[in-house]
């Protein structure tokens, strides 16, 4: 399965808010299209680099 990086979350971003206004659109997880729809409530920093610990890795989307 391929993973989504956040350039290409962004660039997906910049897209959508081309015609819509994103402020009016929610952010939502669910992990098949079966499974109960969960509001991400906020977006963080996650992992850096185990070598140095400047360099980060990822981000985390947390549900309230």
């Amino acid at each position: 399965m391929k993973k989504l990086n956040a350039q290409e979350l962004l660039e997906y971003l910049i897209e959508l808010g081309l015609e819509n206004d994103l402020s009016n659109i929610q952010v939502n997880y669910r992990y098949s299209d079966d499974a109960d729809v969960y509001q991400i409530s906020t977006v963080e920093k996650d992992l850096y680099d185990e070598i140095t610990n400047n360099k980060l890795e990822s981000i985390i989307l947390k549900i309230k």
